[in-house]
């Protein structure tokens, strides 16, 4: 008769990773021994200190019971390993989606509701040159601080020379544009000085195209101040007449 005293099992105890299971029995007719099972990746291997049949038969018994438990176990942990992965993947996506990053680019304010043209324009020749000129004025309800100003000229002709904050009636820049600040409800003048490149610019259209930033948000109006500069006395026109 086989009598088990004691089975324990411990997780990668062997030197290669594996299962180590170690039973300690009594023999009818032989002294109690102590063997080691070592369930591998590759297999399952007895170490032996006793050549008795009873011995083995019961052994084998046992071990099959417990290898099978325990690989069970594994499937079991590692099936649920593989399971939860998409599910925090797609927790960790909706939160992400949720909560949201913050942009590098901020979203771009609807320009026509923060600035816009009062009607008020000027013009002069200064030299060869012209100065020209358009008042603006902040519609919203909060600070805008002018950033830049490019002019645009859809049928070229002329070239500018540099822009700046103030009415027109001088050829030096009366104060640079970056940095100007327009509370709400107030307006600002600016002007640039452009290089005539054709003898009469009197067909030419004028646009002014500014940069500003509001509440942390960045934006950009095109004010069409000029339609054409048949306003704007210019020499090298009289002289065409």
């Amino acid at each position: 008769m086989l009598t088990i005293n004691t089975v324990r099992t411990t997780d990668g105890s062997g030197s290669d990773g594996g299962h180590r299971i170690e039973v300690t029995f009594d023999a009818a007719t032989a002294p109690a021994v102590e063997d080691a099972i070592e369930h591998r990746p590759t297999g399952a291997r007895a170490l032996w200190s006793n050549n008795r049949s009873q011995v083995l038969v019961g052994v084998a018994l046992i071990v099959a019971v417990v290898i099978g438990y325990l690989l069970g176990s594994n499937r079991q942990r590692s099936s649920g390993s593989s399971s939860a992965s998409p599910s925090a993947s797609s927790a960790s996506s909706a939160l992400s989606a949720t909560s949201g990053s913050p942009s590098r680019n901020p979203p771009t304010l609807v320009s026509s509701a923060v600035l816009a043209q009062t009607g008020g324009i000027c013009g002069i020749q200064v030299g060869n040159q012209l100065q020209l000129g358009v008042e603006i004025e902040n519609r919203s309800a909060a600070t805008v601080t002018l950033a830049q100003v490019d002019a645009v000229f859809p049928l070229n002709g002329l070239r500018t020379s540099r822009t700046s904050v103030g009415v027109c009636g001088g050829v030096s820049p009366q104060r640079q544009i970056a940095g100007a600040s327009l509370a709400p409800g107030s307006s600002i003048w600016l002007s640039m000085i452009v290089d005539v490149l054709v003898s009469c610019p009197t067909a030419l259209p004028v646009q002014f195209r500014v940069t500003f930033d509001s509440v942390g948000r960045a934006g950009t109006v095109l004010i069409g101040a000029f339609p054409d500069l048949g306003d704007v006395a210019y020499s090298g026109c009289d002289a065409e007449s």
